[in-house]
């Protein structure tokens, strides 16, 4: 089973990006490539969507990939990235997980899996979030570069984020190869870039801030059926 070590600074007055070396015992008890074959085997039930090898990402309708399962498969085999979203869902473990980042933090959180089949597959080019993320490797190595930089909260997200950046405009503060076990700290709204290396699997922890006095809203403990 993995174990989170976390050993973060105090959040209240140093909240900044950091590079958090093998901060997950067995990573990859979390997702296997057998767990990602399951959601591709089964698009009604998973959000799936594609980066092709512009860095673009390419949402698909789930009937559509009911219908033509296959056109992922071999998008996999020809240097596209794959994300599934709401993995959280997925199973006991990754429940538990969730679990674990909702009682530690003031959060509402979800997982992200970040995955390709071979060196050339992509992710996203230079980008920023609206929420605080952890970054998870589990098979692989990929190139991650934080940048100083930040969105203001002065300009709304959803329509004003740039759809290129230059990186000469930019501040690198972290620039590390990570490997299995290996994760990243990035806060809202600062510029990112992962560069995977070889064939990867990553898990990306989005978490949104919530009012401690409040439960959270998703009810994240597993149940099971006496039969």
């Amino acid at each position: 089973m993995f174990k989170v070590n976390l050993n973060l600074p105090n959040l209240a007055l140093h909240e900044r990006a950091m590079f958090l070396p093998q901060w997950i015992d067995n990573p990859s008890d979390l997702i296997s490539w057998d767990d990602i074959e399951q959601c591709m085997n089964n698009p009604i039930l998973h959000h799936l969507e594609l980066i092709d090898p512009e860095n673009r990402k390419l949402p698909f309708d789930r009937n559509f990939l009911a219908k033509e399962k296959r056109f992922l498969f071999d998008a996999l085999h020809n240097d596209h990235g794959l994300v599934i979203t709401e993995f959280g869902h997925y199973n006991e473990k990754t429940k538990k997980l969730l679990k674990f980042f909702e009682e530690t933090f003031d959060v509402h959180c979800a997982i992200h899996v970040y995955c390709g089949l071979t060196s050339k597959a992509t992710s996203f080019k230079i980008h920023c979030d609206s929420p605080t993320n952890f970054i998870i490797q589990v098979e692989g190595k990929c190139h991650w570069k934080i940048y100083e930089n930040r969105m203001s909260n002065l300009i709304d997200f959803s329509c004003s984020h740039p759809e290129e950046i230059d990186e000469r405009e930019l501040t690198t503060v972290v620039d590390e190869i990570l490997s299995p076990g290996d994760g990243v700290l990035i806060p809202p709204r600062q510029y990112h870039l992962a560069m995977p290396m070889e064939r990867r699997i990553s898990l990306s922890i989005p978490c949104w801030p919530r009012n401690r006095k409040k439960k959270p809203e998703i009810d994240r403990n597993y149940y099971r059926l006496r039969t």
